[in-house]
């Protein structure tokens, strides 16, 4: 069964300023392709919560999926998925900067 995806404030953050980027450099087909690309990831960690890899830099019990050029960064609740961050492959994750 798949569980229930929360954003934190943070992620809300990213998802709005992937789009914005996206619409603005490549246009809003492109940028809706990539949204519902990302969207699709997400239902992926919903349905397998462990497809993601656990990483020591992201912290304890943190896990990472690439989708894209982007990293979603989660953590597994007891009947959620907490979404941290979405970043860019190129952007360190938080405390590591």
């Amino acid at each position: 069964m798949a569980r229930k995806i929360e954003l934190s404030p943070a992620a809300r953050v990213d998802i709005a300023s992937i789009a914005n980027y996206g619409a603005t450099e490549f246009g809003i087909i492109a940028a809706d392709q990539y949204r519902e690309a990302l969207e699709e990831k997400l239902r992926l960690i919903a349905d397998f919560p462990e497809v993601g890899a656990t990483d020591p830099m992201l912290g304890k019990g943190v896990r990472g999926l690439t989708a894209m050029s982007h990293r979603i960064i989660y953590r597994i609740t007891k009947n959620n998925l907490l979404i941290l961050r979405i970043l860019h492959l190129r952007q360190l994750p938080p405390g590591l900067d």
